[in-house]
């Protein structure tokens, strides 16, 4: 077990680009001592490690327990940097959940915890590169909305002042994971995740899917047909390190290409990029 004052942790499959612990560092210092975790921006990657989406770009500092329960704007574990000390009296990450056959969701729950016991910081930066791969959308979505039903009662029973919060969360999670296994055509877990919904939210969902199908499904009829950009060099997650405002990037990852020209070839793996834990 690590012994540092600081933490980080990263997925197998994620990229780090190569100043994010030092930057994170900084922003914890800025912060004082009632700073106790940073975050940073996510860059969604491919099994190519090139850029798909740029489009999350929180602003959350401070005390932001509120804005955490109504959405998980940290994302996952990959992005977070904390003081042990805060780690320790959390207790870690709970393997509660696993036990009841409701894992994925634990990531979240410690963020929430620690936005109980300490303020937030944020490098606004492109900094992690989280792996999307076509397994992926297999994933089991019921499971990932059991854990987050467990995680949510548990935030409204200790907070319920922000039950809004924690209904708006857990309806627009349910949403994504529904477009997911739509994507994978698990219709029956669709559904299944769909009915856990309270009737007035679960009304909006299906029309939300059969608007999202029609785009989706060749032969539904459709107000329009849908336009798919894609950049013809999407560019690797290591270029964005050259940009030094990243406030200035496009959302569009077609324009993106274009900031970034493809004129250097980079491998598919950079290992320089990643690291498995930080004992700082």
């Amino acid at each position: 077990m690590a012994s540092g004052e600081f933490l980080a942790f990263v997925d197998a499959d994620d990229l780090w680009a190569p100043d994010k612990i030092e930057q994170q560092l900084r922003a914890l210092e800025k912060g004082g001592p009632n700073a106790g975790f940073a975050y940073c921006w996510t860059a969604t990657i491919d099994a190519a490690s090139t850029v798909l989406t740029l489009d999350q770009r929180p602003s959350f500092e401070g005390q932001v327990l509120r804005g955490l329960c109504a959405h998980n704007f940290v994302g996952n574990g990959s992005s977070m940097l904390v003081r042990r000390s805060l780690f320790d009296a959390i207790g870690g990450f709970d393997t509660g959940l696993r036990a009841q056959g409701a894992e994925g969701c634990e990531d979240y729950l410690f963020c929430l915890e620690a936005a109980e016991r300490a303020q937030f910081r944020v490098v606004p930066r492109f900094l992690l590169g989280y792996r999307q791969l076509p397994t992926s959308m297999a994933r089991n979505g019921p499971r990932m909305q059991r854990s987050l039903r467990i995680v949510l009662d548990r935030m409204r029973a200790r907070h319920p002042e922000y039950r809004p919060e924690t209904d708006r969360c857990f309806r627009g999670i349910t949403w994504w994971l529904v477009r997911r296994a739509l994507r994978a055509g698990q219709v029956a877990d669709a559904w299944h995740m769909t009915n856990e919904l309270p009737s007035r939210d679960r009304r909006w969902l299906l029309q939300s899917m059969a608007a999202y199908l029609r785009t989706r499904v060749p032969g539904l009829p459709t107000r329009r047909e849908p336009t798919v950009s894609t950049p013809p060099h999407p560019p690797h997650f290591a270029l964005l390190a050259e940009v030094e405002d990243h406030d200035t990037l496009p959302e569009d990852v077609s324009a993106l290409a274009v900031r970034l020209p493809p004129s250097r070839t980079l491998p598919p793996s950079r290992p320089e990029l990643r690291h498995e834990l930080i004992d700082g």
